[in-house]
């Protein structure tokens, strides 16, 4: 599975429309067997961390 989450990285990062509905009800993200990359890691954190400032500034 964490070839499904570096696939879409890039998709995340480009798109903010697909972020925020990515985002909105996700509790947690799980995978099991490989390891996930950490510049994969990093990147959804960061993306995780936009898509929740913006969501923020939007119900305020």
């Amino acid at each position: 599975m964490p070839k499904g989450y570096e696939a879409l990285v890039p998709y995340l990062e480009a798109e903010p429309d697909l972020r925020e509905k990515f985002f909105a009800r996700l509790k947690l993200n799980f995978f099991a067997g490989a390891r996930l990359s950490e510049p994969v890691w990093n990147a959804l954190d960061e993306i995780a961390i936009a898509a929740a400032r913006r969501a923020r500034r939007s119900s305020c």
